[in-house]
């Protein structure tokens, strides 16, 4: 009897093992509140991602957003610029060029004081190599110019500053260039000869 009574303990013991081990593996019920606030952190989540891809699709979000800031560090696409209707240059440039680091703070001023009025931009050539290899760019800084509506700027006085005005093979007009360094003045009377609103 005694065989047996240890053979019942035994298959006891074993049966309470196995069920504290089953109910030790069983998830254990999160309290109301914390499955409310789960749900509600997962809801805001999706939606603020669904929010973020439907505004930025097509280039629906605002011109102006501190998104315009005056470096383009991913690909470059003059065609997305030139949308916003706004008198555009574009320099060219590089961190390690000295007339380039010269120019830096007066992009910087006048892509911020001009918001709404031009479009102020700065390329680094040497971290945004794709972004470059579309203009003819011979040395740096280089600008580029292009008014409200998306066509080449014309300068009045071409030769004064040492514009170049680049032609396709059928001698139309596409680039407007300028190579070296433009002081905030001549940058800003360039802006007002390409209609910016004062």
């Amino acid at each position: 009897m005694d065989t047996h009574q240890n053979s019942n303990s035994v298959e006891e013991s074993v049966g309470e093992i196995v069920q504290q081990n089953e109910a030790a593996s069983r998830p254990k019920k999160l309290p109301l509140w914390a499955q409310i606030t789960i749900a509600a952190i997962l809801l805001l989540s999706v939606s603020g991602i669904f929010l973020y891809k439907n505004s930025t699709r097509n280039g629906s979000r605002s011109p102006n957003t501190s998104e315009i800031g005056v470096n383009i560090t991913r690909t470059f696409n003059i065609d997305n610029l030139l949308k916003q209707n706004l008198p555009t240059i574009v320099d060219f440039g590089s961190d390690t060029c000295i007339p380039c680091k010269e120019m830096q703070p007066i992009l910087t001023d006048l892509n911020s004081s001009l918001q709404g009025r031009a479009l102020v931009k700065f390329v680094d050539v040497n971290k945004n190599y794709d972004a470059a290899k579309n203009f003819p760019i011979n040395l740096i800084p280089a600008q580029f110019f292009w008014n409200a509506d998306g066509t080449p700027y014309v300068p009045k006085a071409a030769q004064s500053i040492g514009f170049t005005l680049y032609k396709n093979a059928q001698g139309v007009h596409v680039l407007t260039a300028h190579e070296g360094t433009l002081t905030k003045q001549e940058i800003l009377e360039i802006l007002s000869e390409m209609g910016m609103k004062q």
